[in-house]
């Protein structure tokens, strides 16, 4: 099933405004009970020198067995920029590193900290619209490395500022997933 699914993810791909092409081949893929997921992705590029930026919008809900919803117990960052350099067609910050991207979604425990095994039910997206562009106002733009107002990780800049001149988007990428313990259904769905 995890095959059949790893083999038909695909990229919708947004009429270009450039010659620059992006592609995001899937090297991993994984699901677990109560919304678990993660997606890893290579960057392919013919871009050979500048950055890649992906806006990520994510959301995130969770349910109790009478459909009241759940707080959540971590910081989670609904909407950010997040940017790779790239020169001569490969990624620098993650050069060298089995995948480029990961998209986690951590299990309903995790994020509303309820007792393992209490029936929860709940959906969840996240969204990467991909830019190419040339050049990036990293001192100005508000890009920081490890920034805690993103959910960017360690070694990639990213923003909660929305950058200017993006331009067109290249590529947009959609994960989506929703469960229900109680019924004992899971469903993931990846664009």
């Amino acid at each position: 099933n995890f095959e059949i699914a790893k083999r038909i993810l695909n990229n919708r791909l947004i009429e270009k405004q450039t010659d620059i092409s992006i592609g995001t081949p899937v090297v991993d893929y994984q699901t677990a009970t109560g919304g678990a997921y993660g997606l890893a992705i290579k960057w392919a590029t013919n871009g050979k020198n500048g950055y890649i930026v992906q806006k990520i919008e994510a959301t995130y809900e969770a349910y109790d067995i009478n459909w009241n919803k759940l707080p959540l117990d971590v910081v989670f960052t609904p909407v950010y920029w997040e940017a790779w350099t790239i020169k001569d067609s490969i990624p620098q910050e993650t050069k060298g590193a089995p995948q480029d991207d990961i998209w986690i979604n951590y299990s309903d425990e995790y994020m509303t900290g309820v007792p393992k095994g209490t029936p929860t039910r709940g959906r969840w997206t996240i969204k990467g619209t991909v830019y190419w562009v040339d050049k990036l106002d990293i001192q100005g733009g508000g890009w920081k490395k490890g920034n805690p107002k993103t959910d960017a990780g360690e070694i990639l800049y990213s923003t909660d500022k929305k950058p200017a001149g993006l331009g067109q988007p290249i590529v947009v990428r959609l994960s989506s997933g929703m469960w229900d313990r109680l019924e004992g259904v899971e469903q993931f769905n990846t664009q």
